[in-house]
């Protein structure tokens, strides 16, 4: 949790308060402890069979691990960008500014939007960014296979994003029907994979070109949702990050690596980046 995130609470204000406002003499180790208090005050209607410090730290991990989660939630739409928190409970925990204003000269003003991320404490201990989603992992079901829930996008513009129940396996998300069918396409994945990986040690020549097609650097490399679908990343990760990136599959046929690269590095999801771009390099180079 940020002092920003702390500030908001203590002050009792709903919107982010500029470091500014935080009194000089508001240290880190003064933080904990109020969170802890404020904690402890907040849960005291739960019976929780265990002691209070144990409480108290166990809370305090689990916030630390979600501070910078909430840059990982979708967007709602906004153009002038929008706040993102995750709450826990009622307690709000973690936050992301996205937002951005116009020219001072301008006589309009921007307008911002929420997205509001609600979880139990349950959900936020269970909660693990993974392929870029934002995912709450869950009992394990299969051979490599879990329960999950996570965020896309929802109405345009509502400050509340869907909550999608799934599965995963390994860093792919996908819904099922069923238990049979998850465990159906949980294997059709992990055969995909191996499959990709025999592919490309099958031809000794074959490899000499794939190679020369991933080193080329003589034109701007477009990358498309097709792309990255067949290099192994799931369409909910993949529109996920279209989202973020504020790039429109509808309208556009495809994106610039170079921006691509940009944007993964920002968001920590660089090796599903560079999956979807070596896969572009190779349609380059008409090899599938």
């Amino acid at each position: 949790m940020t002092i920003n995130n702390v500030a908001g609470k203590l002050f009792g204000s709903n919107t982010p308060v500029n470091r500014q406002t935080v009194p000089l003499e508001f240290k880190v180790n003064d933080v904990k402890a109020i969170i802890r208090s404020m904690l402890i005050k907040r849960f005291n209607r739960i019976k929780f069979i265990e002691p209070a410090k144990s409480f108290n730290d166990r809370v305090c991990h689990v916030f630390r691990h979600l501070e910078d989660y909430a840059r990982h939630l979708p967007d709602s739409g906004y153009s002038m960008g929008e706040y993102k928190r995750i709450i826990v409970g009622k307690t709000f925990v973690s936050y992301y500014n996205n937002t951005s204003e116009y020219a001072k000269s301008s006589k309009y003003k921007a307008k911002h939007g929420y997205t509001n991320a609600h979880l139990t404490f349950k959900d936020a201990r269970q909660l693990q960014i993974i392929g870029g989603l934002i995912t709450i992992v869950g009992e394990l079901v299969g051979n490599g296979l879990r329960k999950a829930e996570w965020f896309e996008k929802g109405v345009k513009y509502s400050e509340t994003p869907s909550r999608i129940t799934g599965y995963i396996a390994g860093d792919y998300h996908f819904t099922a029907p069923n238990i049979k069918a998850a465990k159906q396409k949980a294997k059709e994945y992990y055969d995909n994979k191996r499959q990709q990986v025999l592919k490309l040690k099958a031809d000794e020549k074959k490899k000499k070109l794939i190679a020369a097609a991933l080193q080329r650097k003589d034109k701007v490399t477009w990358v498309s949702l097709e792309d990255s679908i067949k290099a192994g990343n799931c369409m909910a990760g993949t529109k996920n990050f279209c989202n973020i990136a504020r790039f429109d599959t509808e309208t556009y046929g495809a994106m610039r690596a170079d921006a691509i690269l940009k944007l993964a590095e920002k968001n920590n999801v660089i090796p599903f980046a560079n999956k979807a771009i070596n896969q572009a390099k190779l349609r380059y180079a008409g090899i599938n």
